[in-house]
């Protein structure tokens, strides 16, 4: 297969999972919704540096990877993990102060630090396990052992991280533009909402590693 090829399916390949409404997008709608763009972009930033770290692993280390995803102690400690932190990561809106104007400060301290948002992003899409499978299904269908190839492995999977990380970015200017049109009630309804679904996949993620343990 061509480099032309290569990054054509990668594009495709990046383009088809970073479409998906995960729980990244859940929290970064949240975050654009309450805090700001950038605040927001620090948590897409965080995520991308997360999956820098699952792709260059998969493709240098998948058997040892592989082993460990597959293992009990792995899956019942990142659900539980991962289950608590989407629950965490929900719960913001509901403890926002009743009259604030419309801006939907938290009470919370601390939380307009930029670093802190980057790290509930790195956090949030380190502790998915469906991310690992990604990358780690991804590296096992286009590793090969000649020098050539592992350069077209490389190229393959820097793109699709590219590309994934794009289309985060745009799904962030698109909610960006919608919230300069709705109301600051329809702000709260939305945000509320986005908290809902990440506590419903943190407690689904909790129940789902109780039951199998």
């Amino acid at each position: 297969m061509s480099i032309a090829q290569t990054i054509l399916q990668a594009l495709l390949t990046g383009l088809a999972y970073g479409c998906l409404l995960g729980p990244l997008f859940f929290l970064v709608l949240n975050t654009v919704l309450k805090k700001s763009f950038k605040h927001a972009l620090a948590l897409v930033a965080g995520a991308f540096f997360s999956d820098q770290i699952l792709m260059w692993s998969s493709w240098l280390f998948s058997a040892q990877i592989s082993t460990l995803v597959s293992s009990d102690w792995f899956r019942q400690g990142f659900g539980v993990a991962g289950g608590l932190i989407l629950i965490s990561f929900g719960l913001p809106p509901f403890l926002l102060r009743q009259h604030d104007g419309g801006a939907g400060k938290l009470k919370l301290p601390g939380k307009d630090k930029y670093s802190l948002f980057f790290v509930q992003g790195f956090l949030l899409n380190l502790l998915n396990p469906s991310n690992w499978l990604f990358w780690i299904g991804l590296s096992a269908t286009v590793v090969s052992g000649t020098e050539s190839a592992q350069l077209s492995t490389g190229v393959f999977l820097l793109t699709v991280a590219l590309m994934m990380l794009l289309t985060d970015f745009v799904k962030l200017l698109i909610v960006n533009k919608l919230k300069k049109r709705i109301s600051g009630a329809l702000i709260r309804t939305i945000s509320r909402g986005a908290g809902l679904i990440l506590i419903g996949l943190g407690a689904w993620a909790l129940i789902k590693t109780l039951l199998a343990a």
